[in-house]
């Protein structure tokens, strides 16, 4: 293998000569646990097994040289590694994303259960002008519309985390992220049940999205399936999360893709202006994002 990458007495990041798409992370400190997220350009990470032990290395497939965010956390500090391929030999450049960021900032959370909607209701809001993070990959993508850098740091939030220890974390990412002023900034995560009441005191001008949606019996992937699979009891603990203070819009998912007015209202809570004016537009905002009506039948 071949190191291309190194932090004194925490980790190198190599590839295999033999096989230049495979790249991988090898922590060679004595007692830190790291965790990794190897996070394509277009929206979605390589492997689910992220841990990685003191003397131990992992290794990912990247099966077509595309443009990578690498992300490695460990006590409370998150390092971040843009990876790029030239003539299919990767490329590292270190990413300095640090901001001492303004929290009282306005800023959108989304939430709800995997497989439960919440890629294809954030896709239509980004059509609309809503700002769900530089990495969050392209908009054309079917899912997942997720922060890379974001979910990064709430990986390390929980609601006993220090607010103080919480803004720092964050603090690291936004450079990548990069919050737009004038613009309406989210950022979409499902399964924050949690979490909710510590990012609502991270983010005092919070606001948050949980979208709601019922079981019809279809679905076209695996998290569809577990999400078909969970009883209503389940579902509410991801789709009603806890919250102290934060405002919140429980997202009726089959209203929001029958009733354009319904959108409106929603676009309205978070503070935009970019409404829908007729049920063309509605119809023809669903084409635009492929949406598939066998969602919504009861």
């Amino acid at each position: 293998m071949k190191i291309i990458h190194e932090e004194k007495n925490l980790l190198t990041i190599f590839y295999t000569e033999d096989n230049t798409s495979g790249i991988g992370i090898h922590n060679i400190s004595k007692d830190v646990k790291l965790k990794f997220i190897f996070n394509l350009k277009r929206g979605f990470n390589l492997r689910t097994d992220n841990d990685l032990n003191p003397r131990v290395w992992k290794t990912v497939y990247n099966s077509h040289y595309e443009d990578m965010l690498l992300s490695v956390s460990y006590e409370k500090k998150v390092l971040f590694y843009e990876i790029t391929y030239i003539d299919k030999i990767p490329q590292i450049k270190v990413l300095d994303s640090y901001i001492n960021f303004d929290y009282n900032k306005p800023f959108n959370l989304f939430c709800g259960h995997e497989g439960g909607g919440t890629s294809i209701v954030v896709k239509m809001l980004r059509h609309l002008g809503l700002h769900f993070g530089d990495d969050c990959g392209p908009i054309t993508n079917r899912k997942s519309h997720e922060s890379a850098s974001i979910n990064a740091i709430i990986k390390h939030i929980d609601n006993d985390t220090p607010t103080y220890i919480g803004r720092e974390l964050f603090n690291q990412i936004w450079g990548i992220y990069n919050y737009k002023e004038g613009q309406i900034n989210c950022v979409k995560r499902p399964n924050l049940k949690d979490k909710t009441i510590k990012l609502g005191e991270i983010f005092p001008n919070s606001k948050i999205v949980s979208i709601m949606r019922t079981p019809n019996g279809f679905y076209s992937n695996e998290e569809g399936r577990k999400f078909h699979e969970k009883t209503e009891v389940e579902l509410l603990r991801y789709q009603r999360p806890l919250v102290e203070g934060t405002p919140v819009f429980n997202l009726d998912f089959y209203k929001f893709f029958t009733d354009y007015t319904y959108v409106n209202k929603l676009l309205r809570f978070l503070g935009s202006d970019n409404f829908l004016n007729n049920e063309k537009e509605f119809s023809e905002l669903k084409e635009l994002i492929n949406f598939d009506d066998r969602v919504l039948k009861k």
